[in-house]
């Protein structure tokens, strides 16, 4: 998947009030960015008019609704999305992944919709896990599990925070799409995220796509804020890169080049 551009793996988190002021930053960052993750802050209030408007701007779209419900639910609420314009969609589980992954694929209107499933949310530490789970939860142990489970039901891959993706690479090699949020140029205000990393360093790790929303949207200069990011991206492949010459065969799972169908998938 190296051979995908930099600019092609910057997701611009697209968190606004309005459709207007979403748009406008569209036109301002014109070709230099192709890939745009609408969430739930501008769904509520677009709707899926959001969705058609980009597709007719032929940006790619991550749906990100972090959907999970029953089976049934799931399935529905697919059958009644038109998905058709988007490519990545995300998932998380309230009924189990098995159950949810089969859902969503059943209700998919499209056939090249990729699924990915969120492992832990990047606004997350060992300590909120511990809040939420009791003091033997352990955040590694989680997204082990959550990644094992969502991998083996069939999801194209995984949304994960930078600091998590080296360990999922290790885990699984380079197959899985993997997509990191929580993305925060060297020096920058995390914000929420308590998982945050650099576009550099998340690369490194391994990631595929970085989603970054506030260091851009509310740059001074959105041009420029997202071509120093993708910079900082060139810069995480090329280390990558010579990373994977100097490594033996046969022990690169975290930067090794993926299997044929999934560079297709993703790219």
């Amino acid at each position: 998947m190296l051979d995908i551009p930099a600019n092609k793996r910057l997701i611009v988190a697209l968190d606004y009030d309005s459709q207007k002021e979403a748009l406008a930053l569209v036109k301002k960052l014109g070709d230099l960015v192709g890939f745009y993750k609408v969430g739930w802050q501008l769904f509520m209030t677009s709707h899926f008019d959001i969705i058609e408007k980009l597709a007719e701007m032929e940006k790619r779209i991550f749906i990100d609704l972090k959907m999970g419900d029953i089976p049934a639910t799931i399935q529905k609420a697919l059958q009644n999305m038109p998905t058709k314009s988007a490519h990545f969609i995300e998932l998380m589980t309230l009924s189990g992944l098995g159950a949810t992954v089969t859902a969503a694929r059943q209700g998919a209107s499209s056939q090249d919709l990729k699924f990915l499933m969120l492992t832990v949310l990047s606004s997350m530490d060992e300590s909120d896990i511990k809040g939420l789970y009791g003091d033997h939860a352990d955040l590694k142990k989680i997204i082990s599990f959550i990644a094992e489970k969502a991998i083996n039901a069939g999801c194209n891959g995984l949304i994960a925070s930078g600091d998590s993706v080296r360990q999922i690479r290790e885990q699984f090699g380079a197959d899985p799409i993997i997509v990191t949020p929580g993305i925060r140029p060297a020096g920058a205000d995390v914000n929420d995220h308590k998982r945050a990393q650099t576009p550099q360093q998340a690369i490194i790790n391994g990631a595929d796509y970085l989603v970054v929303g506030r260091p851009i949207t509310q740059a001074d200069d959105v041009v420029a804020a997202a071509e120093s990011i993708i910079s900082e991206i060139q810069e995480g492949l090329d280390a990558r890169a010579a990373a994977n010459k100097s490594k033996p065969t046969g022990n690169q799972n975290s930067i090794q080049e993926p299997n044929s169908h999934f560079a297709t998938a993703a790219g």
